[in-house]
């Protein structure tokens, strides 16, 4: 099974670096990540970049590290079956080793592993407030903290009655900005799972309910973002 790759060139050789065959430049101490632009084929069989690499003008970083000479070529010569790989695909994360898969709403590259983040209030009336999580903790006293890099991809939010309509308004690290939001208009429940909104790693997720609600229930699933 393929995994997620990255091949990002970096100048090293103090001047302007052509790779003719690919019809680019790269400027004197910057770099550009050749995947998004290329295809893998496409890469592999540029003679140029790899004379560049081979002679030490251009460095090849993989995502994570700057490759020496022998690994950065080995890294060019990937195989063809990446050259198979669609969005949407499943691929495995090389740095984790966790599945993983292109997300077409976000266009982002998500796990499959999901964080759920329920939280509500055990009140008859609940009225422009920070809604609780495990404990009812007050969410803008602590907030639940993303382990990784996350983006928000499903939303539900149920109420008591079906009278009444309020707004979740999803919020992080003490602050007042909406990063995302959901609300019910005289319903019983509203859902979405067309959110894409992006979170990072340390991110304290706080939501708060806007207008008046009964016994309010919000959950927030999140997936890891590569």
């Amino acid at each position: 099974m393929p995994k997620i790759i990255k091949i990002l060139v970096k100048n090293n050789s103090g001047a302007e670096v052509f790779i003719d065959d690919l019809g680019i430049s790269i400027p004197d101490s910057s770099e550009r990540d050749l995947i998004i632009e290329f295809d893998l084929e496409e890469l592999n069989k540029s003679e140029d970049l790899q004379n560049h690499v081979s002679s030490g003008d251009l460095i090849i970083n993989d995502g994570l590290n700057d490759l020496d000479i022998p690994t950065a070529l080995a890294h060019l010569a990937v195989e063809s079956e990446w050259s198979d790989y669609e969005p949407g695909a499943p691929v495995v994360d090389s740095t984790t080793g966790m599945p993983a898969f292109e997300d077409p709403v976000s266009g982002e590259t998500l796990g499959l592993e999901v964080i759920e983040i329920p939280c509500g209030r055990h009140n008859s009336t609940v009225k422009n407030q920070y809604l609780r999580t495990v404990g009812g903790i007050p969410m803008n006293i602590t907030g639940v903290p993303l382990p990784y890099n996350a983006t928000l991809v499903y939303f539900t939010v149920s109420n008591g009655k079906d009278t009444e309509s309020w707004t979740a308004q999803v919020r992080k690290n003490g602050n007042t900005t909406i990063e995302d939001s959901l609300g019910l208009d005289n319903a019983w429940e509203n859902h979405s799972i067309i959110q894409n909104e992006n979170f990072y790693e340390g991110d304290r997720i706080q939501v708060y309910l806007n207008g008046t609600g009964t016994y309010p229930l919000v959950r927030l699933y999140f997936r890891r973002r590569y």
